[in-house]
């Protein structure tokens, strides 16, 4: 007799405020994708509000990249790259400033 087995997944610990906060500074460094920590976290923490600048300045600079063609296309994979490394950092609850774009997020108020 054959016998099914069914996989029962394992329960998750529950996500603490700290993870929260992670996930969204990492969601800010996804393009547009930037407006859900914007507008979905009422309170944003100095970490949460670093990388928020950086995620927007980056999204900025992509956007103007885009614009320009080949050239400009070519030059989109560094701050491509940057928003993958931001993403890493913020989800390992590190603050790294941004080469040149960096001082510019600084000034962005949010």
């Amino acid at each position: 007799m054959d016998e099914h087995k069914t996989f029962v997944m394992p329960e998750l610990p529950p996500l603490t405020d700290k993870d929260r906060e992670k996930i969204m500074a990492a969601l800010s460094y996804a393009g547009v994708l930037f407006v859900i920590p914007l507008f979905a976290v009422r309170h944003k923490s100095p970490f949460l509000q670093f990388h928020l600048r950086q995620g927007m300045a980056l999204f900025f600079v992509e956007a103007v990249l885009m614009l320009i063609p080949f050239l400009g296309w070519v030059l989109l994979m560094l701050p491509a790259a940057a928003s993958v490394y931001g993403l890493l950092q913020a989800a390992k609850s590190r603050e790294w400033e941004l080469p040149i774009i960096g001082k510019y997020a600084r000034r962005i108020s949010l």
